[in-house]
Parts: C-alpha cells; sequence; structure tokens
C-alpha cells in the first residue's frame, strides 16, 4: 500500500481515494532503475602490508589496499500516469499537504556504498649470508694447575693456597676450571676486605684535620707503614696459577690466560742488552760504573 493511500483514508473513508496518486511506492528509493546517481567519491582508503615471508627461495610481502567509496543520486518514483492520477490532481494533493511533499522529496535522496580491495605483491631475493662464522672453541684438555702463594716459612718461597698444602690439581673439565678459579677470586676477595687501605689512625683520626705539622706527619707516616704492610698482606695472599703443560700463568683479574716472562731475556735491560744490575733505575750507568770505564 502506498503512503499517500493510507494517509487519505482518514479524509475519504476507507475506500479508495480519488487522489490516490503518489510520486513514489512504499520503497523510498523507487526503481533503481530510474534512480539518477551522481559522481562516486572516495571516503576513505587503508593499506595493510604482511611482513616478509620466505616463498620458493625468494622473500615476498602482500599488499591489500582497501578503498571506500560513496554515491547520492535522486530517485525518480512513480509519474503521475503510473500513479493512476492526472496532474492536476496531484498537484492539487501536494499543495493541500506541504509537509507530506517535504517528506517525499527527503525520501528521493538516496545513497549507496561500495568497498573495492586490491592485492599486490611484492618479490626480492634473499639477503646474502655475510656472517663470519663462529670459530669452533678448541677441544678442552685436561691438565696440571699449579696453585700457590707467597710463603717465607716454605721451600722455594710457596705454599699452598688453604691449610691442606695442596699445591697442584688436576683440571679435567671447563666447569670444574671455572668453579675453581671462581672459588679462588672469592678468596682474594676476602683478604682483600680484611686487610683494607687505612684512611684514620685509631685514636689520632684523619692527618687531615691535625693542625699540628709534626703531629700530622707522625700521624701520616704511621698510616704509610701500616698500609705498606697491609698491601704486602695482600699479594702475600695472592695465588698464583700456572698450567704445567702450556707454562702460562692465569690473571683472576682479566679472567684469562697469560704467557709468563721468559728469564732468558727479560732480566736484562733494553740498553744494549746490558744485565739490570749495572744499571741505575734511569737505565743509564752509575757514575762508580762509568768512572771506572773511564780508567
Amino acid at each position: 500500500m502506498n503512503w499517500f493511500i493510507k494517509h487519505t483514508r482518514s479524509k475519504y473513508g476507507s475506500g479508495p481515494s480519488p487522489l490516490k496518486f503518489t510520486e513514489t511506492t512504499d520503497n523510498p528509493t523507487g526503481d533503481p532503475d530510474k534512480t539518477q546517481w551522481g559522481k562516486e567519491q572516495q571516503t576513505n582508503q587503508t593499506v595493510d602490508q604482511s611482513d616478509w615471508r620466505e616463498a620458493n627461495g625468494r622473500l615476498v610481502r602482500d599488499t591489500t589496499t582497501t578503498t571506500d567509496f560513496t554515491q547520492s543520486g535522486t530517485s525518480a518514483g512513480q509519474s503521475y500516469k503510473e500513479a493512476g492520477v492526472s496532474a492536476a490532481e496531484g498537484q492539487a494533493y501536494w499543495d493541500a499537504n506541504p509537509e507530506e511533499y517535504k517528506k517525499y522529496k527527503e525520501s528521493q535522496n538516496v545513497s549507496r556504498q561500495r568497498q573495492d580491495v586490491q592485492t599486490s605483491q611484492e618479490f626480492k631475493d634473499l639477503p646474502k649470508d655475510t656472517s663470519v662464522p663462529a670459530p669452533e672453541k678448541p677441544e678442552f684438555k685436561p691438565y696440571q694447575l699449579s696453585a700457590t702463594r707467597e710463603s717465607n716459612k716454605r721451600e722455594g718461597g710457596r705454599r699452598g693456597l688453604n691449610y691442606d698444602e695442596v699445591t697442584e690439581y688436576t683440571i679435567d673439565s671447563p666447569e670444574e676450571e671455572q668453579d675453581f678459579f671462581k672459588k679462588s677470586a672469592a678468596r682474594e676477595a676476602m683478604f682483600d676486605k680484611n686487610y683494607p687501605i687505612m684512611t684514620e689512625h685509631p685514636s689520632a683520626g684523619n692527618p687531615e684535620n691535625i693542625q699540628d705539622p709534626k703531629h700530622r706527619a707522625k700521624v701520616q707516616a704511621w698510616l704509610d707503614r701500616k698500609n705498606t704492610e697491609r698491601q704486602k698482606d695482600r699479594e702475600r695472599n695472592r695465588g698464583r696459577f700456572i698450567n704445567k703443560d702450556t707454562g702460562q700463568e692465569y690473571n683472576l683479574s682479566t679472567s684469562s690466560w697469560m704467557d709468563q716472562p721468559d728469564p732468558s731475556t727479560d732480566s736484562f735491560a733494553m740498553n744494549f742488552g746490558t744485565p739490570t744490575k749495572n744499571l741505575n733505575t734511569e737505565g743509564s750507568f752509575s757514575y762508580r760504573q762509568t768512572k771506572r770505564i773511564k780508567k
């Protein structure tokens, strides 16, 4: 039932209205074939790219472009002839019902949307492998380790690190080596803590706060003497670790093996191979030696 008949029954009864004309049907968009559409407008566009993936020995990436369009139009509705009324009858009704005519004209404004989806692919060659392979770790070989510390009461001036007096160990694996040196480092840290550098006298305090120059110098001399003794204690308790198979010495500070000095070369000065006992600290002949040579 068209909307015009529904709105005129109250005036003309339940029967058909003598002015049953309408320019549209119950479908406000009217006949799609008669709708006049305007120019299509783009409203939105999104571009989605996938991550690069390997396919058939190459890299490929997908790109999806989605574009939204909208289009406005005007629905033609029914003609006077199709509605079965004359133009005069139809016009008379609209003149009498301007609000209804306004609604009718608004109902003729229609729109439609569509979405366009385009997909594409990009290709590129796989990157060349420029990485340098990590060098293979040499196979661990068990070795004999000499671990000693300084001692004035032992033959050779060395003793074991601990009270058990063990001076040689067999290291069978990297894990055993790591554990051994970890414990050794903790042991030396303990001695560093037990023999710290002193900055204050037990009773006189910090020498910088002493006004009397003589007293300040005396306190400073006492601190220097004590710190020298403590430094000797720290050094005396430091371990020396020698790989008896290679002759290298392990440095706890750098966690690395180092070659030991060669006594046949390192005991001579760089001044034309002159023995160090004939040189003073400046690397030149002493006055007495020079005088004896001149004679």
